[in-house]
């Protein structure tokens, strides 16, 4: 069977930008009429957060290289979505942020309130991608199972798995929501607005506050 490589440069590569953006945010405060100016933190805690799930990333890697039985195999390739899943929701549905925003100094509220988000506010601001990760998930299970396609097509991103069409239909909406973003005043993305969130900055200065 072909082996899972290692994907090293997914760890080295974001590691200089998350060192960067540690350094210029920790001690980084912005006026109150850049609160919700927020696209660059949020790409800079993108790095951050990609760090932080490296190492379970990995782990999932390496058990996919033992030779495993086919129903095995199929498990664990569906749980290796989970770690990213939980992460995102736990994380903003509990603080608001991931580590990635801590680190960046920025926060999901509720658009309309103000209040922080709720856990059905974290599901379905990322409920695209979840439900693009399923989906790709069940069909190559589903075609495994009955081998119209095989363990080591799965490894190689056959086109046969549906691979290539997920990666496409991913940059469309990555694409989108950058777009989105950038083209109203409050930098919501697309997702922003399907769970009636905006992000905003919580490094504000004192002195506007006071004002």
């Amino acid at each position: 069977m072909t082996e899972y490589a290692i994907d090293w440069a997914s760890w080295y590569i974001p590691l200089v930008p998350s060192l960067i953006a540690w350094w210029y945010y920790k001690n980084r405060t912005v006026s109150s009429e850049k609160r919700y100016l927020t696209f660059w933190p949020r790409l800079w805690a993108s790095f951050v957060d990609s760090i932080v799930l490296w190492p379970l990333g990995t782990i999932f890697v390496l058990i996919l290289q033992l030779d495993l039985p086919l129903w095995l195999f199929v498990t664990v390739g569906f749980l290796r979505s989970l770690p990213w899943m939980i992460y995102n929701i736990y994380l903003h549905g509990t603080y608001g942020q991931t580590i990635g925003k801590m680190v960046t100094s920025v926060k999901i509220i509720d658009a309309k309130t103000h209040n922080p988000i709720s856990f059905r506010h974290a599901i379905v601001r990322d409920s695209i991608p979840i439900l693009l990760i399923l989906a790709l998930a069940v069909y190559q299970a589903y075609h495994l199972t009955i081998g119209t396609i095989s363990i080591d097509e799965i490894i190689n991103n056959d086109p046969s798995t549906g691979a290539a069409w997920f990666g496409l239909i991913l940059f469309v909406w990555w694409a989108a929501e950058v777009v989105t973003m950038l083209t109203n005043r409050k930098r919501r993305a697309l997702h922003d607005f399907i769970a009636g969130t905006v992000v905003v900055r919580t490094n504000i200065e004192t002195l506007d506050q006071e004002e």
